[in-house]
């Protein structure tokens, strides 16, 4: 398998509607991941989640399942699949992730998402799910290297717009702090 030199973010579900329904920190992080070179991917178990909430959904999860699938469809969001051979296997390493009590309150489409970026190589993993956010990183680092699969950085809207504010924070700092240039002789 050839060596990608792209960067992947995988976006989940709850990523996914704040997308289509412009919600601020969902956006922004996903434009800071654009900039600095990620390209967006929904994992298989995500858009498997999404078109059955759009066959089982009461009527505005059914509205809001199509919306999505319909902004993703005509967007530059990557969907990549699994042959059914790997998405047994990786079935096998959800089940694993799930056994080790790493994902607290998890469930297997939460672990089968995790198992599925490392596998398409998503590097970062966008989400405001709890089980998710609050995995326990460095078990589940070896984990996935137990796997034989790569580490996901997991990472909410949040978290990068709190980055980017105090980024600015410090940008004006510096800014007040260095002399001016028109202050000299």
């Amino acid at each position: 398998m050839p060596i990608s030199t792209e960067k992947f973010a995988a976006l989940d579900r709850e990523i996914l509607l704040g997308w289509v329904w412009n919600v601020s920190p969902h956006l922004r992080a996903m434009e800071f991941l654009a900039r600095v070179g990620f390209l967006h991917m929904v994992t298989p178990t995500t858009m498997a989640v999404v078109k059955d909430m759009s066959l089982k959904g009461d009527a505005e999860q059914k509205r809001q399942a199509n919306l999505i699938i319909e902004e993703v469809l005509d967007s530059t969001i990557i969907r990549p699949e699994a042959s059914d051979t790997y998405q047994q296997v990786l079935d096998i390493h959800a089940d694993k992730l799930l056994e080790k009590g790493i994902l607290d309150g998890g469930d297997k489409a939460d672990a089968l998402i995790l198992a599925e970026a490392s596998y398409f190589n998503a590097s970062v993993l966008l989400t405001t799910n709890k089980a998710l956010k609050n995995a326990q990183k460095d078990s589940l680092k070896v984990a996935l290297l137990e796997c034989g699969m790569d580490s996901v950085v997991i990472i909410s809207p949040k978290e990068i717009v709190d980055y980017l504010e105090a980024q600015k924070q410090v940008e004006a700092h510096r800014a007040k702090a260095a002399p001016s240039k028109e202050a000299k002789p």
